[in-house]
């Protein structure tokens, strides 16, 4: 990874605290400035007036400049307070540790501010040091430095993480110093790393670690069974379930469905419809969730940011729209709680394994190009992969009005029929880690009108708690 620098003010002086304004606290994000100015106002003052107001630089440089009566240079904000301040400024102790020499060193580190200058720093943003609580803040940034210079850059062990860890806002010092490393730790471990001292919780192995021991949905032959048991239970006779594809040893005592006599025999994975797994009423209610929350054009996971989460770009590939139930007022609905409690009732597979509804719009023209819902980095985080994929359609396709879900290896087509659901594994059941990709599936183009469909991932393991920890 290349390394990162950023500029650090060499001027950093400790201001008076109506030059900033105070910082609140929201879980899970950066925390809030509040106050009557903008945020953009905030900024240290490098020489506050006797008011407490702040000079701009062209004005403090001209006041340094000036003589008073007695001809003595007007160097009262650029001294040095320290006997030995030449001695450390020669062993280059104002780069090293800037916050300390700029505080009582300024004369030696040529730090006036007539000739302010700009160091490298390699821990992130500058840090702003004002407020009442100024000393605190200049203490955890010494502090953050001993860290940064003694732990993660020194020791082999914090290797992963050493490049990469840097506090990525100015007021990450002074959000630590009002307890935001605990109350905010989600955001704050991971943006102010070296604030808070957490640079190891950039390593997405040590803050969300696999728990090898948590049960898995699935073992071996698990989901031949599952599969074999919608088929032939009477229980889910309701759903009207018809085998479109199945291994030709399965035990259900039904002939699947082929194009081609000449298919029946071939090892072909699940794939079954439930033709009548929803209601009319459920599948409009996704269609106005998702209206509610807000459909969006649709992304896909590329590469992973600097903590271990997946980064998100515009497909290629993808040309719809869709809507997260992850909100409240979209997952908690009675509704939806109604459609997972169903899907839970025939899979078999707790709840929270599930990913949350990705509910879909594809306008005309809209399509998604060949793709496996298998994730391959998944085996190695806590979730797990994606063993199931449920598909719902939530309106009826005309004939020939496109929109169809095509799986190349079966030569299977299927048309949108509301309320019918397509599911099938991403993984095989000998071996329900390893990807099965005989159910790589397209969706094909639509002509005309509008189609609407949900999407649901079951995982190996709890998908949500790590969800809610910002891990997947």
């Amino acid at each position: 990874m290349t390394k990162l620098s950023f500029l650090f003010v060499a001027s950093i002086i400790l201001a008076s605290s109506s030059c900033l304004a105070s910082a609140g606290s929201v879980s899970d994000d950066p925390p809030r400035s509040t106050g009557d100015g903008n945020e953009g106002d905030l900024k240290t003052c490098l020489n506050p007036n006797d008011d407490g107001t702040c000079l701009n630089p062209e004005e403090a440089s001209s006041q340094a400049n000036l003589s008073s009566n007695d001809g003595s240079s007007m160097t009262n904000m650029c001294l040095d307070d320290r006997d030995d301040c030449e001695e450390k400024a020669a062993r280059g102790e104002c780069k090293t540790k800037p916050v300390y020499m700029l505080a009582h060193c300024k004369l030696s580190c040529n730090a006036c501010p007539a000739n302010l200058k700009f160091f490298d720093n390699e821990y992130g943003e500058p840090q702003e040091i004002s407020g009442d609580n100024a000393a605190d803040i200049e203490k955890l940034v010494q502090e953050a430095d001993v860290y940064m210079t003694t732990k993660i850059r020194t020791k082999t062990m914090y290797h992963s993480v050493k490049d990469k860890c840097f506090n990525r806002d100015k007021l990450c010092s002074k959000w630590a110093t009002e307890g935001e490393c605990q109350k905010n730790h989600l955001w704050m471990q991971v943006n102010c790393a070296p604030a808070c001292q957490t640079c190891e919780k950039l390593d997405h192995r040590i803050r969300c670690p696999v728990n090898e021991r948590a049960p898995k949905a699935f073992e071996a032959g698990d989901i031949d069974e599952m599969f074999e048991n919608i088929m032939t239970h009477p229980h889910y006779k309701q759903y009207k379930p018809v085998a479109l594809s199945q291994p030709a040893e399965a035990q259900t005592g039904l002939v699947p469905i082929f194009k081609d006599p000449s298919e029946e025999g071939k090892n072909f994975p699940w794939v079954v419809a439930l033709e009548n797994f929803l209601t009319e009423e459920e599948c409009d209610r996704l269609i106005y969730l998702g209206g509610i929350v807000g459909y969006k054009q649709s992304y896909e996971a590329e590469g992973v940011n600097f903590d271990g989460t997946y980064k998100a770009k515009a497909s290629d590939s993808r040309n719809s729209f869709n809507a997260w139930c992850w909100e409240k007022q979209c997952y908690e609905d009675k509704i939806t709680q109604q459609i997972l409690a169903k899907i839970g009732n025939v899979t078999n597979v707790p709840e929270k394994n599930s990913e949350f509804f990705q509910i879909l719009r594809y306008e005309e023209g809209g399509l998604y190009k060949l793709h496996s819902d298998y994730i391959p980095t998944d085996l190695h985080r806590a979730q797990g992969v994606r063993a199931l994929t449920m598909l719902i359609y939530l309106n009826d396709a005309e004939y020939n009005s496109g929109g169809e879900t095509y799986f190349p290896v079966m030569d299977l087509t299927i048309r949108p029929k509301k309320g019918a659901a397509i599911l099938f594994p991403n993984v095989h059941s000998s071996n329900p880690d390893s990807q099965d990709r005989r159910t790589a599936h397209a969706a094909f183009t639509v002509k005309n009108g509008v189609k609407y469909a949900a999407n649901l991932w079951i995982h190996q393991r709890d998908f949500k708690t790590p969800f809610f920890d910002r891990c997947n």
